[in-house]
């Protein structure tokens, strides 16, 4: 019996052993594993390095043609060594930035803004910023902005457009009656909002189907050579009539039921600032127009007086309808 446990336990030994063996062999290899994906990750760091990034910025230059890939790695280096930028004519890059994102699709011209915007944040130079003023003014000093499609308007939860505008004498002509546009956000079936000056009046429009709907003259006066905080706020109620408020200057001055709020499911198009969707330079707005905000919500009173006592050189990072 004594032999017999003793050749059990022998037998037993081996087996054991090779379960450790196992279990060595499996970590030597995972170990192994991680050293070559840790070798691999150093030797690509030391590749970006390879070449600086005036080197890749000179290229981007002197060639026509730029990859993506270049544009990430330019990205990348500009992060690790925005030092480096001293090797780097600023001012030619920054024109070759512009002119690419006129040349390039939606997506690449993206990047190229992106690497444009983290340029000037760590220099820009008195040649760059005339480069980039140069590039955003218009035609015959003809300024309107035009913006992405909106989906759809936020009905249910209200929205706000608030505006600084700043008229010029020629606006309150008395002798020009055409409507000039501070905004106009329309469908390709031409509903939505719009909101113009006549003379010294401000008139803010709503069209919810064809040949029907709201048409509100603001009960104030705009005069010329002065700052303006313009609020348009909507406000919807489910078993109500919904309203369309209108502040001037953080305080309300007339509120107007809208019947039926625009919820189609055709997107706004139509999306102009400073003008209208056709471009007529008689509907253009004749002023300065300053820190543009839209919410999602409609802004209560008490908000909208707060966000006035800020000025029209306040930045915010409100959210986009």
């Amino acid at each position: 019996m004594e032999s017999n446990s003793t050749s059990d336990k022998d037998e037993k030994v081996p087996g054991a052993s090779a379960v450790d063996i196992d279990s060595g062999q499996n970590n030597l290899m995972s170990n192994t594993t991680y050293l070559k994906k840790e070798n691999a990750e150093i030797l690509d760091h030391k590749s970006l390095h390879s070449f600086t990034l005036s080197d890749l910025l000179d290229e981007f230059v002197n060639k026509d043609n730029i990859s993506e890939s270049a544009i990430d790695q330019a990205l990348v280096l500009l992060r690790l060594s925005p030092t480096t930028l001293v090797d780097v004519d600023e001012s030619a890059v920054v024109a070759f930035l512009l002119t690419a994102v006129e040349k390039s699709d939606e997506r690449v011209a993206s990047k190229y803004l992106l690497l444009l915007s983290s340029l000037l944040s760590f220099t820009v130079s008195s040649r760059s910023l005339r480069l980039i003023v140069h590039y955003l003014m218009a035609s015959n000093k003809i300024w309107m902005l035009v913006i992405p499609p909106i989906s759809k308007f936020p009905y249910q939860n209200g929205w706000t457009f608030q505006t600084w505008i700043y008229i010029d004498p020629s606006l309150c002509n008395l002798r020009e009656v055409k409507p000039r546009y501070l905004f106009s956000f329309q469908t390709d079936k031409g509903l939505g909002y719009t909101a113009h000056f006549l003379g010294t009046l401000f008139i803010v429009t709503s069209i919810r189907a064809k040949d029907k709907g709201l048409q509100h003259c603001v009960p104030a006066e705009f005069h010329p050579c002065r700052w303006y905080m313009l609020t348009i706020v909507f406000v919807y109620n489910r078993w109500t009539k919904s309203e369309l408020r209108c502040y001037v200057d953080g305080k309300i001055t007339s509120s107007v039921e809208m019947a039926w709020p625009i919820a189609g499911s055709d997107p706004f198009e139509r999306c102009v600032i400073g003008g209208s969707f056709d471009q007529r330079d008689e509907n253009l707005f004749s002023g300065r127009i300053a820190s543009i905000i839209g919410f999602t919500e409609a802004l209560s009173p008490q908000q909208i007086s707060a966000l006035y006592t800020l000025g029209p050189n306040y930045k915010a990072g409100s959210t986009e309808i």
